[in-house]
């Protein structure tokens, strides 16, 4: 079999969960954002693929128009990275990132290395959408497009919500592109306040509330 043909995901639907987010920045909606995954095998291996799409709406998209596609690969029994793309459009920022899957090793085309004990954010949204603790300890060290982070989950006192906070590991290190899509940078800005909160029954996220100073981004899902 053909391995590029592999290489490009050879999905298969054996399940696929599409749900759709609401994004409101200061109380107006901004952007729409749709999330899927499916059973894929990815170099032979049983993966799981997500898939994000971001796409700013109404006034924000005539001012400043965005669209975000990311797809995220990681292998289903040891949820280690496999494979990150992002394809990004915003005013003067345009990323197109993929990384390099070889020896079992995932690298960027700068050859910073993805480790074994780092995720990236949107596996860990999909853990912690489960619960699975367990497995999230694992992951000590976020990987955002080649820069690392340390992060710490606390519980609310609402149940089945959580509080993340994430912290540069060091200043020296960076990413693969000069300048990241936005809502990526603003995740991941120091002393944002990033609070998820989980519908236990389904096991999704069902909304994200990010803060810093007078910002307020929040995404809720459309039920």
């Amino acid at each position: 079999m053909n391995k590029k043909f592999i290489f490009f995901y050879l999905t298969l639907l054996f399940s696929n969960n599409d749900v759709d987010y609401k994004i409101n920045f200061w109380g107006i909606p901004a952007a729409n954002c749709s999330y899927s995954i499916v059973d894929t095998f990815f170099h032979e291996i049983p993966s799981k693929k997500i898939q994000y799409k971001v796409e700013t709406i109404s006034l924000y998209d005539f001012f400043y128009p965005v669209k975000n596609n990311y797809t995220i690969i990681f292998d289903e029994k040891t949820y280690n990275l496999l494979y990150y793309e992002k394809n990004s459009f915003q005013p003067k920022v345009v990323n197109n990132i993929k990384t390099n899957f070889s020896n079992d090793i995932v690298s960027y085309s700068n050859g910073n290395i993805v480790d074994e004990n780092e995720t990236n954010i949107f596996i860990l949204l999909y853990l912690l959408g489960k619960q699975n603790f367990n497995i999230i300890e694992r992951f000590p060290i976020i990987d955002r497009e080649g820069k690392k982070f340390s992060y710490n989950l606390e519980s609310l006192e609402k149940k089945h919500s959580y509080y993340l906070s994430l912290k540069p590991i060091s200043k020296s290190d960076f990413s693969i592109v000069e300048d990241t899509d936005i809502f990526t940078w603003g995740l991941f800005l120091d002393n944002t306040k990033n609070y998820i909160f989980i519908d236990n029954e389904k096991n999704l996220i069902d909304q994200c509330i990010f803060k810093k100073g007078i910002i307020k981004l929040t995404a809720t899902r459309i039920k």
